[in-house]
């Protein structure tokens, strides 16, 4: 009985009739979705190929490290950190490029000068952030010895 019952309610209901949104909910539904495409169309044509060019470089800085061109892999990072200013880890490699030029310049003449230059090449690279101490012992490793102590006294503790 019950399952005709349910029959019969479900044959006489009415239709709902079709709400009608106001004109202002509409037109706000359309400027929404106008800018959601222009957002899309941006990315996809502006911002899209400046962060592939950004990516770009990033390889080529890395392979530069990665082959012992300290020179060239600090200048690439520092193209990168010009146009990401918030861009720590690029902050680091241009550290890491800088004292590894320190202890290439020592091993290859001994000049002191040239050593002590890519120190401070190195931590002004570095700024005025707060590293953690893995990064800092990432970091003293491409130091030479003398500039170890230094460098510790040269941070905060995080």
């Amino acid at each position: 009985m019950n399952d005709h019952s349910e029959e019969v309610s479900i044959q006489e209901s009415v239709p709902l009739q079709p709400h009608h949104y106001p004109l202002w909910i509409k037109m706000f539904g359309c400027f929404a979705i106008a800018i959601f495409l222009y957002t899309c169309i941006r990315f996809i044509w502006i911002e899209l190929p400046y962060h592939r060019m950004a990516h770009e470089v990033l390889i080529k800085a890395r392979f530069a490290f990665n082959n012992h061109q300290y020179a060239e892999s600090a200048r690439l990072y520092q193209s990168l950190v010009e146009q990401y200013p918030n861009f720590k880890q690029g902050k680091i490699a241009i550290a890491k490029s800088y004292f590894a030029l320190c202890e290439q310049d020592l091993s290859f003449d001994g000049d002191s000068m040239n050593v002590d230059y890519y120190y401070i090449l190195g931590m002004n690279a570095l700024g005025e952030e707060k590293y953690t101490k893995k990064e800092q012992r990432k970091l003293q490793d491409f130091l030479p010895q003398s500039y170890h102590e230094n460098f510790e006294s040269s941070f905060v503790e995080v």
